[in-house]
């Protein structure tokens, strides 16, 4: 099989398989909001909610978000969301990350990060693929500042800038 990739860029994400992945995850992945009141505008996850109104989204776009969760029921599958990161050895899922991580160790071919300087899930993740992934040596990796999170959201052209700087420069 022929493979046509030339390029990968990681932005602001993490691969949890492990004990240190369990320790630097503490409290971060631990269910998300789930037994929490939810409030009104809050239905997609506190996070992004606080990251829109710090960027001064109306009440409008906050509630555009929040359309596809009409009431509580429908806002469970989200919730879940953290609580489905492998942070135990032991996860059905760590094996998958295992080959994963790996693999990364081999890739030779251009491998770009970019990250914020204000997410409290993946912050500092950066240096470790770095220091993992061959083709991470020598590249000019982005860490976007006065972002959250929510990279692509908070700062989206100041990253997609950054996206096609690389794949210009790796052409």
């Amino acid at each position: 099989m022929k493979v046509l990739t030339t390029l990968l860029i990681l932005v602001a994400t993490t691969l949890a398989f492990s004990s240190v992945s369990a320790d630097s995850h503490k409290g971060k992945h631990d269910g998300g909001d789930r037994g929490r009141p939810v409030q009104r505008g809050a239905g997609v996850g506190r996070r992004l909610c606080e990251t829109l109104r710090e960027r001064g989204a109306t009440v409008d776009v906050v509630a555009a978000y929040d359309a596809p969760f009409p009431s509580r029921k429908f806002k469970a599958g989200a919730r879940m969301f953290p609580a489905l990161v492998p942070v135990r050895p032991d996860d059905p899922a760590s094996d998958a990350n295992r080959r994963a991580w790996d693999a990364f160790g081999r890739w030779e071919k251009p491998f770009l990060t970019a990250f914020s300087d204000k997410d409290p899930i993946t912050r500092g993740g950066d240096r470790v693929w770095q220091k993992h992934v061959p083709g991470a040596q020598g590249q000019h990796h982005v860490t976007i500042e006065g972002a959250g999170h929510f990279l692509q959201e908070d700062k989206g052209e100041e990253l997609a800038e950054a996206l096609i700087g690389f794949c210009r420069a790796t052409a």
